[in-house]
């Protein structure tokens, strides 16, 4: 992590605009309101970032076919994934708080931890979900920035055999300088 002036460490804080709400009581209690299907958290604990998925549908499907993701920032495209086929849990559970791996569902709508989702070739880094991106790298420009920036996330996918979609989320960069103490607890 770059060290600023004041000898704290610049974190970057990714937020997605408009997000959804990212958990499955609060999403299911939106219903329609959000079409977004994939949503993205990164983890806040460094600048090299896991992405943390949730899928949220209108059907339960079994399998979620990733062409690419990409990263665009600056007019430079990042690869994220490509080529990705991910199984999807066939339980399906009709109540929210408890940890079991499947499908949560209020009978209309359909939310899942994209963890749950299993890789078809997990060892290689295109075809699972992104760990240990380093958006440093990426924003190197940006390492001793004071002001929010922004970047996208392009994706196409589909779910079985329904056609493809293109989804473009874009989100806001919150460069923070943090000490140990707060950088462990996620930038707060």
């Amino acid at each position: 992590m770059a060290v600023t002036a004041s000898g704290k460490k610049r974190l970057f804080i990714i937020t997605q605009d408009n997000m959804p709400p990212f958990g499955a009581e609060e999403r299911l209690a939106t219903k329609g309101e959000y079409e977004q299907e994939l949503v993205f958290l990164f983890t806040n604990r460094s600048n090299k970032k896991d992405f943390i998925p949730v899928i949220y549908t209108k059907k339960k499907y079994k399998k979620l076919y990733i062409r690419e993701i990409n990263l665009a920032y600056n007019d430079m495209y990042y690869l994220v994934m490509m080529k990705a086929e991910m199984k999807l849990p066939e339980e399906v559970y009709y109540h929210v708080g408890h940890n079991e791996i499947g499908w949560r569902s209020d009978g209309e709508y359909y939310w899942l931890n994209g963890f749950f989702a299993e890789a078809k070739d997990e060892w290689h880094w295109s075809k699972r979900w992104p760990r240990d991106y380093d958006f440093e790298f990426i924003f190197e420009d940006k390492l001793y920035a004071a002001e929010p920036f922004t970047f996208r996330l392009e994706f196409l996918y589909h779910f079985d055999d329904e056609p493809e979609k293109r989804l473009v989320l874009n989100y806001t960069v919150e460069p923070r300088e943090v000490d140990e103490q707060q950088r462990k607890r996620g930038g707060w």
